[in-house]
């Protein structure tokens, strides 16, 4: 079964996100195993923005040094973007391939990948999206690509 964890920078704080992020992960425990996994963000102010960024990246290297075999897809507006059916496509070669892989959505001041050095990058839109939403947009599009795959009425 394929194993995917998503790990961002900060917590839900929206309760209509999580409420919405709750629902999908009912559904794709059926599918996958996902989890979830919030790193805390420090807070800052708009001239602290790269310190942040610095800040987080730093502790989102260091959770991923914990998982060396995994592969790891930081989501960006600038990564690769995939239609659906595409989506779909990579997530069979993933569970084919069976090895974790994780998915990383950074906070409000983003991540520097430099210090993280992730070479593999995704796109939910080319748009910027807060995380709580961009993780939503994540597991709706894993549950939709999941219920391709495993050919249910979901995606017409």
């Amino acid at each position: 079964m394929l194993q995917i964890i998503i790990v961002t920078i900060g917590r839900c704080k929206n309760s209509a996100c999580e409420e919405l992020a709750a629902s999908y992960y009912c559904r794709l425990n059926k599918l996958a195993k996902i989890k979830t996994v919030e790193l805390a963000g420090g807070r800052f102010t708009s001239g602290q923005a790269s310190v942040a960024r610095y800040n987080d990246s730093v502790k989102m290297a260091k959770f991923l040094d914990h998982y060396p075999g995994a592969h790891v897809y930081l989501l960006t507006e600038f990564g690769q973007e995939f239609n659906s059916m595409e989506w779909a496509d990579m997530l069979r070669q993933w569970d084919q391939n069976g090895q974790l892989v994780i998915l990383v959505i950074g906070g409000a001041p983003g991540l520097d990948n430099n210090i993280l050095k992730i070479k593999d990058t995704l796109s939910l839109s080319p748009l910027t999206w807060p995380h709580e939403l961009a993780r939503v947009l994540l597991l709706e599009q894993l549950y939709r690509g999941l219920t391709i795959n495993a050919h249910k009425d979901y995606h017409y």
